[in-house]
């Protein structure tokens, strides 16, 4: 991501106090933009401080590139994940990624045992807006068990069945959704916190 949109969206928190944010980002742009903007660079690390409820600023996935997970290997798609935690604690070495939430279609049936390993814990099985490769099934819980063929499970929110895939392909909308305290596309900031508690509800993937 290009330094100039840090700033601009450390400028907009600035401007509306209320607002929370969580960012899917390239590992490698973090060096770039503490070589390009460092004063940018230190603010960021200033809200990514906050361990407590009311931090503003969440870091989630944190993969080395944003893959699409179907077009690489298993290998691979640990790799990606690995090697984007190790270089995001190059710069922010006490900070925890606690949530997978990913823009692409990137889920697949090894996947809670994996992220359960490097300490996820907890992911988001919705699709914001590139539906090109599918997206999950909805069901009408708040958050769900997203368990894989080994057993492992970790806490996730769904696709709401309320939520239906727009004409232009490209975002989903939720119309009269039944649910009180609706997680949005990417799970509240730290994680579950802000959520229901679990429903007793197990989705799985098997690809």
């Amino acid at each position: 991501m290009e330094s100039g949109s840090f700033k601009d969206i450390l400028n907009v928190l600035k401007r509306y106090p209320r607002w929370k944010v969580n960012l899917e980002i390239e590992a490698p742009s973090w060096k770039l933009l503490k070589s390009r903007d460092p004063e940018t660079f230190l603010r960021f690390k200033q809200y990514l401080i906050d361990p407590s409820d009311k931090a503003r600023i969440e870091i989630v996935s944190s993969s080395y590139a944003q893959p699409n997970c179907w077009n690489i290997g298993g290998e691979s798609n640990i790799r990606q994940l690995i090697m984007g935690l190790d270089e995001l604690h190059k710069f922010f070495p006490d900070y925890v990624v606690k949530t997978y939430s990913v823009q692409e279609p990137c889920w697949t049936s090894s996947l809670p045992s994996i992220l359960r390993y490097l300490g996820y814990t907890g992911a988001v099985v919705k699709d914001p807006s590139t539906t090109n490769a599918g997206y999950t099934r909805g069901i009408n819980k708040n958050t769900v068990y997203w368990t894989g063929p080994d057993g492992t499970s970790i806490p996730a929110v769904p696709r709401y069945q309320c939520e239906e895939l727009h004409s232009d392909a490209w975002r989903m909308e939720c119309y009269a959704c039944p649910f009180r305290h609706v997680c949005s596309y990417s799970l509240k900031i730290r994680g579950l916190a802000d959520c229901q508690a679990h429903e007793e509800v197990i989705i799985h993937h098997r690809c």
